[in-house]
């Protein structure tokens, strides 16, 4: 912060230097004093949208969402056509499991800035959480053809064309990320999805692999290779992958059900129970999910 001080006492003690240092304050994790200086900011302006934004962005990265949605609203009557509020307003939505209205959000940011392809990937993202696979592959589309190096749009357009069937299309858009970027771990992961789905336990193994290779940490690629060596007869290798990935990430509920399931198999009903209680303490919805026989997160999935 220290660097950023001389610069922003140049600028005075007006609302814009009030902003600045919020911003470099905001940057540098200090929420407190942010937010401090944006309320300083508003008090000498108080139709400045830039600060009222920046309030709801610092509110929401601290999970209080409703002084954030607020924040937005007070930006928007500042500013009408602030896309970034609406947009910020659509997340904190999307946050609270209000998909629709985040995706209302959505479309009307695009009604003043139609060229974003950060809001058309926000918009696809909600369309897929409600199901609504059409409207999320036409926003995934939208949001590429801005930006054809928006990976996390191709990545949910993948799972979009994997939930209607389209693995062709889905392929070819694995193919291109790994074209772009040979050394994604994502790209080989969704690849290994797609070589599970059609039954390739070999094939999905060795993309999985060669995710956990290039990131290590990616509990879901030792997950994964989990769900494929329990498919190729390997039980006691699958226990192995999903302890590996409950070790990079101790809140994976999947790899607790997985685990369940691999010694229920196995005829070790104890440990059985401790996976079970360890998923419904992370997961409840997917505990009951699987209770059912219900799989809850299929491997061909990812997201």
């Amino acid at each position: 912060m220290e660097e950023f001080v001389p610069r922003i006492k140049s600028l005075g003690r007006g609302s814009i230097a009030r902003l600045f240092a919020a911003k470099a304050y905001f940057s540098e994790g200090d929420h407190p004093r942010a937010i401090a200086e944006c309320r300083a900011a508003l008090h000498l302006d108080p139709t400045l949208d830039i600060a009222h934004l920046l309030l709801a962005w610092i509110y929401a990265a601290e999970g209080r969402y409703s002084p954030a949605i607020e924040a937005c609203q007070a930006a928007l009557d500042s500013n009408p056509r602030l896309a970034q509020a609406r947009l910020l307003r659509g997340l904190v939505y999307s946050e609270q499991g209000r998909f629709a209205e985040a995706a209302a959000e959505c479309r009307a940011a695009l009604d003043c800035d139609p060229q974003s392809p950060r809001t058309w990937l926000t918009l696809g993202e909600m369309h897929l959480k409600l199901k609504e696979l059409d409207q999320a592959a036409a926003a995934l589309q939208e949001a590429l053809r801005l930006d054809p190096q928006l990976t996390m749009a191709r990545y949910k357009l993948v799972t979009v064309y994997q939930e209607q069937g389209r693995s062709s299309e889905a392929l070819a858009e694995v193919e291109t990320a790994l074209k772009m970027d040979p050394g994604a771990a994502r790209s080989h992961l969704l690849l290994g999805d797609l070589h599970f789905d059609r039954a390739d336990y070999a094939g999905a193994l060795a993309e999985y692999q060669t995710a956990a290779e290039l990131s290590p940490v990616l509990a879901e690629a030792r997950y994964h290779m989990g769900e494929a060596r329990r498919k190729l007869g390997q039980p006691l290798l699958a226990i192995l992958e999903y302890r590996r990935a409950l070790a990079l990430n101790e809140k994976l509920a999947p790899a607790h059900l997985a685990l369940a399931r691999v010694y229920e198999e196995l005829g070790r009903d104890q440990e059985a129970a401790a996976e079970h209680s360890a998923a419904r303490t992370l997961d409840p919805q997917q505990a009951s999910a699987a209770g059912t026989g219900v799989s809850p997160v299929p491997p061909g999935r990812s997201s």
